[in-house]
């Protein structure tokens, strides 16, 4: 077998119809706990944004919680450091609301939290707690990985493996209105083109795209546009610089028409190639109305909003608005076009769309073929008073599926529902409106609809899979299977272990390198030139 962690699921079952949340079992750890609790405090939008900061500090203290000790869990919070997070003096005026507000979003009771009594073994117990002391400090967590190692020693500090990432269609939208200016404009071609020397491009991985927007949209590199990422390159330094207004709507509804076409070298999203829009801009747009209306658009046919908003004059709530969800974790403010030009930011925002899901509403079948250890992420959408079947068929390897309606990236951590699916062996689930129930509104969906977030891991080499989905629950007894309400082992040391064969590490591709320079920073060490 390929994949050592997932043996459990061929021994006990197909289909699994149990929730799971290993972020609120004491004692599980693992990168994939860290990165589902993690994405549960990202996801409830009660804190500016630090993912890989805490992703370092759950690596640099314990390994991913495998050299934890009671009580301080994974992120080895300090009693004094936890005694911090308890007093509202440190807080302010907004300290009932959010405690309110963690109590509804995440269902933690801070008030009855003890670091003593072992609570922070709890991996979102723990991650909430270090989040919190962070929010006590006067000093903002810093962006660059330097500046990082040197905060965690002055206020944190006590005494590889590689992700295989999912394919994307990635398109730039570029504001070139004439706030932007030509030496700013620099700073942000450089910027496309920093992003695009991040990731493996080709058909089979990640292809990009620029339009340009001012007092209209036009395209600026299509998909098919160019031979090598080189080619690429030489086109962005000829780009235009329009100078002019600010229309963000027409870009939208251009990406949305246009630029993910087949005609423009887009993919299917069947196939499991995301429709990824980074729009990076300035100025708030000209007609926010019409803005709003053209960003649910482009959301409804299956784009994944983005944005970098730059400047002290952009409306962050606008941005908000015209993001996907979940839109605190997709807008990304910064006050000048300084940090367009840094490794850090560009890894920052890398990092974002480098797990982004393919949007599928309206698709019966899908039928593709996944490598081992690779991940394809879906979003479906259900009605809720009838819920969606789905099944999984294998002609060659097989595939586990992870599904939740309230967690963007299901992963072995943390999911409503999984399958295992191989030749001779269909998986099959239905989701019901008492999970559907309580999944998040979403904008771009229709009143009476709900999404259903999927993960599906080839286990084998090779692996060719087929998904079929249905409205209404439909009957499994054609299928053979065998349905169990029994859960995978809480990840632990034993079966967390890195194996270059194997994909457990769910962080993204460059997050060991930059623990590694972490850990080199802190001890005062000499670092070489990959670590600048």
């Amino acid at each position: 077998m390929h994949t050592a962690e997932y043996a459990i699921f061929l021994a006990l079952a197909s289909a699994s119809l149990a929730s799971v949340d290993y972020t609120m079992v004491p004692g599980a750890r693992g990168p994939a706990v860290v990165e589902a609790a993690l994405s549960k405090i990202t996801n409830a939008c009660l804190f500016d944004r630090n993912y890989d900061f805490m992703r370092l500090i759950a690596a640099v203290q314990t390994r991913f919680g495998l050299d934890m000790t009671f009580p301080s869990g994974i992120w080895a919070l300090s009693q004094l450091d936890f005694n911090q997070t308890k007093y509202e003096l440190f807080f302010g005026q907004g300290w009932q609301q959010l405690m309110t507000d963690i109590n509804v979003t995440l269902n933690v009771d801070y008030s009855t939290v003890r670091r003593e009594d072992g609570s922070l073994l709890k991996p979102l117990v723990g991650a909430l707690a270090t989040r919190l002391f962070f929010e006590t400090l006067n000093d903002p967590i810093p962006v660059t990985l330097t500046k990082q190692a040197f905060f965690w020693k002055a206020f944190y500090q006590t005494a590889s493996s590689k992700t295989t990432l999912v394919s994307s269609d990635v398109l730039f939208i570029l504001d070139s209105s004439l706030s932007i200016g030509v030496l700013n404009w620099k700073l942000m071609t450089t910027f496309v083109k920093n992003m695009v020397d991040m990731f493996p491009v080709n058909e089979q991985a990640y292809k990009f795209a620029v339009d340009l927007f001012a007092d209209t949209a036009i395209t600026g590199i299509a998909f098919n546009n160019y031979s090598s990422v080189d080619d690429f390159k030489r086109m962005v330094d000829r780009l235009p610089f329009e100078g002019l207004l600010t229309d963000t709507e027409q870009a939208l509804y251009l990406a949305a028409n246009e630029s993910f076409s087949a005609a423009h070298g887009g993919r299917n999203t069947s196939l499991g190639f995301a429709r990824n829009a980074l729009l990076i801009t300035d100025g708030n747009p000209r007609h926010m109305h019409q803005t709003k209306a053209a960003a649910l658009y482009a959301k409804q046919k299956g784009l994944v909003l983005t944005i970098i908003g730059i400047g002290a004059y952009i409306d962050k709530k606008n941005m908000l608005e015209i993001a996907s969800f979940p839109s605190c974790a997709r807008v990304n403010m910064i006050p000048d076009f300084e940090p367009l030009a840094t490794e850090d930011f560009s890894k920052h925002i890398r990092a974002q769309l480098c797990l982004e899901g393919s949007v599928e509403e309206s698709v019966t079948t899908i039928s593709n073929a996944i490598n081992g250890s690779k991940w394809f992420m879906y979003r479906f959408a259900a009605r809720v008073d009838q819920g969606i079947s789905l099944r999984v068929q294998v002609d060659v390897g097989s595939v586990v599926m992870f599904l939740s309606t309230t967690i963007v990236l299901p992963n072995e951590a943390a999911y409503d529902m999984y399958l295992v699916s191989s030749p001779g062996s269909t998986g099959q689930v239905y989701v019901g409106p008492e999970l559907l129930k309580k999944a998040p509104k979403v904008l771009d969906l229709q009143d009476d609809q709900r999404p259903v977030f999927a993960a599906l891991l080839g286990r084998e080499e090779q692996n060719a899979f087929r998904i079929d989905l249905t409205p209404g629950e439909v009957s499994q007894s054609n299928y053979p299977q065998t349905a169990s309400t029994a859960a995978p082992p809480v990840p632990t040391e034993q079966n967390n272990q890195p194996n270059q064969s194997t994909r457990i590490w769910t962080t993204n591709e460059q997050f060991l390198v930059m623990a590694l320079c972490t850990f080199i920073v802190m001890r005062g060490w000499e670092t070489d030139s990959d670590c600048n």
